[in-house]
């Protein structure tokens, strides 16, 4: 397996793959010269980058080669999050009109549905040859017409047209493949260039298009009845590293060069300039690791005024975000009280008591903590209940900005005591489906326990803040700024 890698995991995730017998190509120069690695231009079978907000990584290519890496990183990554794509980018599917969809059909295929663009000449029971064009992790995919054969440099694709990947840069490279695509336009296909065709040879490209052809044709010609899977094209994993993991992550990278604590998770901090990261690092050897980290943290998580909005970044599990705000109020001891105004009537769920347009909630925040616990009021200051999510540790996503990973259960404290969990149901499945593993998921358990045999009967806000404090002093964001070992 061939993997190559992009992006602010690449020193660390490198050293990862090289200890465990993969092979890296197209490295990077820097990468190259960090791990003594002779320049290869081998085409890679699957491709490791970073997530856009750089919280982790996405993962895409061959089904095999993402599959391995995923067992790699689920032994490795003890408490992130596991999002493995059940359709892949461009895989291909013959199967059946099953009806319409606002502006789709429905197309029935292997182990669900996808939605293709409406058009004329189809109609419903029509079996159809259809690729997969935008992937989501628990939606129905977007369908494309025809079929699309992969290989490892390019793609025959159901139309005419000749595109290039963004990184085939330069100008004669793309001549050349230009001319080796003339021909296999003619005949109407249509070629999509990989960025692996900027280092093949001429040769091998040629080959490769004679034997897409030959599998596309092969799978034109089969049974028109058979409905399921013609093949694949690349499959995709997404993998959101916890805090905890990115320190794993900065271990690893230390083992090759300096490396400040937090510095995975300082890079991926949006409005944070990066450069000053690589600075203190090229100075490591006459400074002091720990006192450094522990400086940029408290520069990073500097608030600012009372008064100025807050955006809690509230992903869950299946990649959604929810936005919360709100004003902060205060910070004290490193824990930030956020005031959020309600804008609506109804019914707090979970509480199970009226919620009304000027009721507000205060969120005690703490970065590195994994209990995010929201306190209501009625306007007039009377307390309704607490609400206590359970997440992946909070993190600075940029200035006033913070982001975690809803981990789909939470605590529900009313406001005579009365304790409750809620969505447990959700939060096994999530095990069970691979999101979370078995180590977070047993940690998540023992903490409920704790906590629920604290706060039984407690029914002031004060008394259960306390026992959210008990449990942020046993470890988390205060222990990690003062440069203690974390982990789940």
């Amino acid at each position: 397996m061939n993997i190559r890698v992009r992006g602010i995991y690449a020193t660390a995730l490198t050293k990862l793959f090289l200890s465990n017998g993969f092979s890296v190509t197209q490295p990077g120069s820097i990468i190259a010269r960090r791990f003594s690695l002779e320049p290869s231009k081998a085409p890679a079978d699957v491709t490791v980058k970073d997530r856009d907000d750089k919280k982790g990584v996405v993962i895409i290519g061959r089904f095999e080669a993402v599959k391995g890496i995923l067992e790699l990183f689920r032994r490795v990554f003890l408490s992130s999050v596991f999002r493995e794509y059940p359709y892949g980018v461009y895989d291909c599917y013959r199967g059946r009109i099953v009806g319409r969809e606002g502006e789709y059909w429905r197309v029935e295929i292997e182990g669900g549905y996808g939605l293709l663009e409406h058009s004329s000449g189809l109609e419903e029971g029509q079996i159809v040859d259809v690729y997969v064009k935008k992937p989501f992790f628990d939606k129905p995919p977007i369908l494309g017409l025809g079929i699309v054969v992969s290989g490892r440099y390019a793609r025959l694709m159901p139309h005419g047209r000749i595109s290039f990947s963004r990184h085939i840069k330069n100008r004669k490279r793309r001549e050349e493949l230009y001319t080796l695509s003339t021909f296999f336009r003619r005949e109407g296909w249509g070629i999509r260039w990989r960025s692996n065709a900027n280092f093949g040879k001429l040769e091998e490209l040629m080959v490769e298009l004679e034997e897409l052809k030959k599998r596309a044709l092969q799978l034109v010609s089969r049974d028109k009845e058979e409905i399921g899977l013609l093949c694949r094209g690349d499959a995709i994993a997404e993998v959101v590293f916890s805090l905890d993991d990115k320190i794993r992550l900065d271990e690893l990278r230390n083992q090759v060069v300096d490396t400040l604590k937090w510095h995975h998770y300082f890079k991926s901090v949006a409005d944070f300039d990066s450069t000053v990261i690589d600075w203190i690092e090229y100075l490591l050897d006459c400074c002091d690791r720990e006192k450094a980290s522990i400086k940029i943290w408290e520069r990073i998580h500097d608030c600012g005024k009372a008064g100025r909005e807050v955006v809690l970044e509230h992903e869950r599990l299946n990649g959604e975000v929810v936005y919360l705000r709100g004003l902060r109020e205060e910070i004290n001891n490193g824990v930030l009280r956020i005031k959020r105004l309600i804008l609506s009537n109804g019914v707090y769920d979970g509480l199970g008591v009226e919620k009304k347009k000027g009721d507000y909630a205060i969120t005690c925040l703490s970065v590195g903590e994994v209990l995010l616990p929201h306190f209501y009021y009625s306007k007039d200051g009377v307390f309704k209940g607490a609400y206590i999510n359970l997440n992946s540790p909070i993190e600075a996503k940029s200035s006033h900005r913070y982001w975690y990973i809803d981990l789909g259960v939470d605590i529900v404290v009313t406001s005579d005591g009365e304790v409750k969990i809620v969505d447990f149901e959700d939060f096994e499945e999530a095990f069970k489906q691979g999101l979370i593993s078995e180590s977070l998921y047993n940690f998540i358990k023992e903490l409920i326990n704790s906590f629920l045999e604290r706060v039984r009967g407690e029914k002031s806000p004060q008394g259960i803040y306390s026992v959210v404090e008990s449990i942020f002093q046993r470890g988390g964001a205060r222990a990690r700024s003062k440069g203690a070992d974390s982990g789940s």
